[in-house]
């Protein structure tokens, strides 16, 4: 902000840029979420998980049975909060359940 000019002088200014502080910027990725689970996040790793593991239509993420118990946790809490997560959270779903119909060879994480 220019000197001289306070919050209620300059109407162009954002209430956010104002009154709030920013937070620092964090991505809410499926690399980030792999890392915030628990979980070796290198595309390789990320690849060989969703290689190694599967949904059935019918079965939720959060009913995985290979999921550690603060993992299915997060990843309810996640979903019901509707946090920052909960699109790499839906993204990962997508992931698990299309692992039998299409490789994910040459997919970058």
């Amino acid at each position: 902000m220019p000197d001289g000019i306070g919050c209620a002088d300059a109407k162009y200014f954002t209430e956010r840029s104002c009154f709030k502080k920013s937070k620092p910027e964090f991505q809410h990725d499926l690399k980030s979420l792999f890392s915030q689970l628990g979980l070796s996040n290198t595309p390789e790793d990320i690849e060989q998980f969703i290689s190694g593991h599967s949904l059935t239509e019918q079965q939720s993420i959060f009913e995985a049975g290979f999921w550690q118990p603060a993992q299915k946790q997060f990843l309810i809490e996640s979903h019901d909060q509707d946090s920052d997560w909960c699109e790499a959270v839906n993204e990962f779903d997508v992931l698990l359940r299309a692992r039998k119909k299409t490789p994910f060879i040459g997919r970058r994480f």
